[in-house]
């Protein structure tokens, strides 16, 4: 094994990893090599943060490669041992955590999950871990919450922090199990009753029951912020056209903050091809989709959402937090993954995802349709045509200070320019634009209802995609 230190360099142009899977046509896969180089050839230059690409053949390596920068300052550049930060990719790995706790038998996935977090409201309808994994809980999404309470990453905070947040709403988004919303607060409590129930730190059960046995050293959960990861790559956001870092102190996880290499995640790969307990039954585990309180089955399972491609079922989940956008996608009927990892905000690795799954599986030149990259947040949805155009007296009505219990925060509402704004962090505002007499709209699908008492607007109920009617009182009439 090259030591750490020079496979840091070396591995960027490397090829073969791990193992020695046998190769196609040398010619063939040359070709491969080329179209994959041509995918990401505008990452490969110099002053560029990129991608981590690995292409994997039943649990083996045949092709990684990485392309652009992971550390700017020091000009390091990406290769397939380079640490990323996985986002939501990081959820299958508590999906199979609790899928080892349930196989154990010392977790009921149909128990209340108050038995073991009874911080957590009763709603007068019982949660379950299921509803968790599955997105069916009904739990608003603390990621959502963070962000409308006017928090900023560069604050401080974890775990603790997220679960207070959660245990201070007052109400559901809808009954458990009646609807699949994904909400990342699920993931974090999962992350709390992982803990809770073994008596360990989550980095240290997944340590011992799953990347050790799996041989994924450069794997781990980022508990301790003062870990110097080697190879580490740092989350970029390009603005006018110059790289710029992103500066946080978010340490949440369980819904992420997962941090693995292209080739550890080729190890990972190769877990579900294993015939041997207990990965036999916990593959089976984390494929098996969730279903709806009226038996309806949805696409999504542990950690792990199904779907196909030109009539070839995948599984995969990709994830997005800040500068890092990631990406596993497995064909478990053709044993093929392809694995992304990028440390550039605009980086889209579902379409990157799609297009190495046409040079390598399906053997053509690419010709994949961009989609949206996943992020951690709702995504921007049309607004419709405005039908009510409000007078200067009409808007005026509506300023105020609003206060949210169940975020506690507050955020003025006043009239700038003919236009109603809602002030945000640091002098910041956003538009509200009109819709009907009482209900605006902004841009990301959120959507504000006003309340009166007569005449008088005593406060209103916001709607933004993971989180339903959130209620904010105006200050001056409670």
């Amino acid at each position: 094994m090259i030591a750490p230190s020079a496979a840091y360099v070396a591995a960027s142009s490397i090829l073969l990893l791990i193992g020695a899977p046998s190769l196609p046509d040398t010619l063939d896969y040359a070709r491969k090599a080329a179209l994959t180089d041509s995918l990401f050839s505008d990452l490969a230059t110099d002053g560029s943060p990129g991608c981590a690409v690995g292409v994997v053949q039943a649990g083996e390596l045949m092709f990684g490669k990485g392309y652009g920068h992971g550390n700017l300052d020091y000009d390091v550049p990406l290769n397939t041992r380079s640490s990323f930060y996985l986002a939501s990719v990081s959820k299958q790995f508590i999906g199979a955590a609790v899928g080892l706790l349930v196989l154990d038998g010392v977790l009921d996935l149909d128990a209340d999950v108050r038995d073991i977090v009874p911080e957590l409201p009763d709603y007068g309808s019982r949660i379950t871990s299921r509803h968790l994994l599955h997105h069916t809980s009904g739990l608003r999404d603390y990621l959502t919450l963070f962000t409308i309470a006017g928090q900023s990453f560069q604050d401080f905070f974890d775990n603790q922090d997220a679960l207070e947040l959660i245990a201070r709403q007052k109400a559901l988004n809808f009954e458990p199990g009646s609807e699949f919303l994904y909400s990342n607060s699920g993931y974090v409590l999962l992350a709390e009753i992982i803990e809770r129930t073994t008596g360990k730190s989550l980095d240290a059960f997944t340590q011992a029951r799953l990347f050790q046995p799996l041989g994924m050293k450069d794997t781990h959960w980022g508990e301790d912020v003062a870990r110097v990861v080697p190879g580490r790559a740092v989350s970029y956001q390009i603005q006018d056209g110059t790289a710029q870092r992103f500066i946080w102190n978010f340490h949440a996880k369980g819904d992420g903050n997962l941090h693995s290499t292209v080739e550890d995640l080729a190890r990972w790969d190769a877990l579900f091809y294993r015939t041997d307990e207990p990965w036999a039954s916990l593959t089976d585990l984390l494929y098996t989709r969730g279903t709806l309180n009226d038996g309806s089955e949805i696409p999504y399972a542990l950690g792990l959402s199904h779907g196909s491609f030109e009539d070839r079922p995948f599984i995969s989940h990709g994830g997005g937090m800040l500068g890092y956008r990631t990406l596993i996608q497995r064909f478990p009927d053709d044993r093929f993954t392809s694995i992304v990892l990028c440390n550039l905000g605009s980086a889209n690795p579902g379409l990157f995802g799609r297009q190495l799954s046409e040079v390598w599986l399906l053997e053509r030149e690419p010709t994949g349709v961009p989609e949206p990259a996943t992020t951690e947040n709702p995504g921007e949805d049309e607004a419709p045509e405005p039908a009510w155009d409000p007078g200067a007296d009409e808007l005026a009505a509506y300023e105020g200070t609003f206060y949210s219990a169940e975020l506690d925060a507050s955020h003025a509402v006043y009239v700038e320019d003919g236009v109603l704004k809602l002030g945000e962090r640091e002098g910041q505002s956003m538009e509200l634009e009109p819709r009907e007499p009482d209900v605006f709209h902004r841009g990301g699908g959120t959507t504000f209802v006003f309340v009166r008492d007569g005449d008088v607007v005593t406060g209103f109920t916001l709607d933004a995609g993971r989180v339903r009617g959130l209620f904010f009182q105006r200050e001056d009439t409670q």
